[in-house]
């Protein structure tokens, strides 16, 4: 997937939920942030075969037993 100007959107897709991580260090809300930037991600390129979604899917199932509103 790429942008008009060549950047490769799984490169800078994976970079944001990585800082998000980062972000999440000093401050827990930016954990929540992670999540739901991963399921809304999830969702809207659910028709690709990407690494991304798999990396996303490994990084909801780390993180939903902390989540109170899933189990």
């Amino acid at each position: 997937m790429f942008f008009g100007d060549g950047a490769i959107i799984n490169n800078w897709s994976q970079d944001y939920e990585l800082e998000l991580g980062n972000a999440a260090n000093d401050d827990q809300r930016f954990l929540q942030r992670r999540v739901d930037y991963c399921e809304e991600f999830q969702q809207f390129f659910s028709k690709t075969c990407s690494d991304v979604l798999v990396n996303m899917e490994e990084l909801l199932a780390k993180h939903t037993p902390a989540r109170g509103d899933k189990s």
